[in-house]
């Protein structure tokens, strides 16, 4: 009878969905920490600016950057396009921002994670299917794994101590 429920245990075990298991996360190009010191202006321009706006299409500024309507690019005042499936004849929707990504008060930020991929273009983050073009891929890329936060209690410790 226990070999049975051994069985019976490992084949329900073996059926459940991976469907919510995280494989990796989409970041930063280059796999750079959204960590933002309130004292360092590391972004000074638009051009650094613009793989904080992929993620977040509301920012109106940027550590010590403010944009200007003069700021023009192909993702500036865009919403992201998220899509039911894989392909981009699914029905969609238009988001500003990626529900999983946060920044905390010390100005870590943690990006949205991926559940699934298809080829080298496709993620599925909690929001639905977004699709990276080459111009996206400039400026953010896909990373296997999780974030890596072997930085972030340093960078708490230095904001709450200043």
């Amino acid at each position: 009878m226990n070999i049975i429920r051994f069985i019976f245990v490992v084949l329900i075990g073996g059926c459940t969905s991976s469907e919510n298991q995280v494989i990796g996360y989409l970041g930063f190009a280059g796999n750079e920490k959204w960590a933002i010191q309130f004292n360092d202006c590391a972004v000074v321009s638009f051009e650094q600016a613009q793989q904080y706006i992929w993620f977040d299409r509301d920012l109106s500024s940027i550590n010590c950057y403010t944009l200007k309507d003069s700021d023009t690019s192909a993702i500036r005042n865009r919403p992201i396009r998220v899509y039911s499936q894989p392909n981009k004849h699914s029905e969609y929707k238009d988001i500003n921002k990626f529900s999983e990504l946060t920044v905390s008060e010390s100005g870590w930020g943690t990006f949205p994670s991926v559940y699934e991929r298809v080829d080298s273009s496709w993620f599925k983050v909690v929001d639905g299917w977004v699709y990276l073009n080459s111009a996206d891929k400039v400026l953010v890329d896909f990373y296997p794994g999780s974030q890596s936060i072997a930085k972030k209690k340093e960078h708490d410790a230095y904001f709450f101590n200043h």
